[in-house]
């Protein structure tokens, strides 16, 4: 009973690691872009980089007495060693690790694709221009573009919340963009893409088995 107690903890304890989201968050605005690396509920800023601490002035060495220098004796000249002749792997073993490599990578991206999830996402823009003519114009674009792009991006990613707002303004600041937008993954999701290189690790042991045979025959 005890043994199916502490197994059952075990099983558990795996579960919340698997099911822990992992992701960024990224923005913009008017002070630059911004970057933090998310683990459920921790958050670390990596931009913008945070004001280092100057450190305290050393004080100056002192000189210290040169040592005499001893001459050395030349050393002897050793025999140059001939370059061993390094064997070629079989070039149909390197395209088909090519080919495989090239197969993986699209299967990964496309688990990648998949396993991706955009909690939300809010993009503000701001026609901002002195000509209320050039201001509708630059509204007018915006509003297009985004309802041309918004369709083709949530093809390839999973967006749960979005926000997209365009403005006018007449205040001769010029445009204006806002941006912030989290993105996340969870660990058992990372295991199931990083699954997609298996085809890739295994036609490497392949082909490297294959061409230390061949040096051996070689020897």
């Amino acid at each position: 009973m005890t043994a199916l107690i502490v197994i059952g903890i075990i099983l558990l304890i795996f579960f919340l690691i698997a099911i822990i989201p992992v992701g960024v968050r990224v923005g913009y605005d008017k002070s630059g872009f911004s970057l933090d690396v998310i683990a459920a509920f921790i958050k670390i800023g990596i931009l913008p980089p945070k004001e280092k601490k100057p450190k305290p002035q050393e004080k100056p060495k002192e000189d210290k007495p040169k040592e005499e220098k001893t001459e050395e004796k030349p050393e002897e000249e050793k025999p140059e060693e001939k370059p061993r002749e390094k064997s070629e792997h079989d070039l149909g073993g390197t395209v088909e690790l090519a080919m495989t490599a090239l197969r993986a990578v699209g299967d990964t991206l496309t688990r990648l694709r998949r396993k991706l999830t955009v909690d939300y996402i809010r993009l503000q823009y701001t026609s901002n221009c002195d000509d209320p003519a050039d201001a509708a114009i630059n509204y007018g674009r915006a509003v297009a573009a985004i309802n041309g792009l918004s369709p083709f991006v949530s093809k390839f990613l999973r967006i749960k919340k979005r926000d997209y707002t365009v403005l006018v303004g007449f205040d001769g600041g010029g445009d204006k963009v806002l941006l912030d937008a989290q993105i996340t993954i969870r660990i058992w999701e990372i295991i199931y893409v990083a699954l997609g290189l298996a085809p890739v690790i295994k036609a490497y042991l392949k082909w490297s088995k294959s061409g230390k045979g061949k040096d051996n025959g070689q020897k």
